[in-house]
């Protein structure tokens, strides 16, 4: 039985950092630990710590093995039910499907909230596909755009992370991102703080 992978975000906003210009593809280096992580060192250094940007040697907390999956939990009751396994109404520009009570990407299609939102709490659960034949930067690439613009990036167990900051900004959309693997969400909801 897959193994599903939850997140539970407590978001006041999220801002990753963004640089203008347009290099060379930065090269691809593996962690120094052996962890088998992997990112660049010739990218722009965070203003907010001494590690760059997708640095492979930047903390991050360990990974556990949240176990088989259950049945969704039930959200709280002040929560709004974005997706609930069959109503799709809460998203725009709506052309993934419903597959065994998951919402799931369908090409590089992003589907965004009707409701905006400023400060909140937001919970998802996702899966990345089993056997997905495709390159390796995109095995479970996914993500979860806050306010429609920042990214929090969702990988398939490949060894990537992008660890975003929290900042103050008004309200936005969310937005689930389409980068044309077949990655599964489901019980997703959120509550305004």
């Amino acid at each position: 039985m897959q193994t599903l992978r939850r997140s539970a975000v407590a978001l006041c906003g999220m801002c990753l950092a963004i640089t203008g210009g347009h290099a060379a593809e930065p090269e691809l280096v593996y962690a120094k630990d052996g962890s088998g992580v992997y990112g660049h060192k010739d990218t722009p250094k965070l203003p907010w710590c001494n590690y760059v940007v997708h640095d492979p040697d930047r903390p991050a907390p360990k990974r556990v093995n949240p176990g088989l999956a259950l049945p969704p939990a039930p959200p709280p009751s002040d929560a709004i039910v974005l997706f609930d396994g069959k109503d799709v109404s809460q998203w725009r520009s709506n052309s993934w499907r419903v597959v065994d009570g998951c919402f799931e990407t369908s090409g590089n299609v992003t589907p965004r909230t009707k409701e905006q939102f400023g400060s909140f709490q937001l919970h998802l659960e996702w899966l990345p596909p089993a056997k997905f034949d495709g390159p390796w930067y995109n095995r479970g690439n996914n993500g979860v755009s806050i306010h429609g613009l920042y990214e929090i990036q969702i990988y398939g167990g490949t060894g990537h992370r992008a660890l975003p900051r929290p900042v103050k900004i008004s309200e936005g959309p969310i937005a689930l991102s389409g980068h044309g693997c077949p990655v599964r969400f489901r019980n997703i909801w959120i509550r305004r703080l």
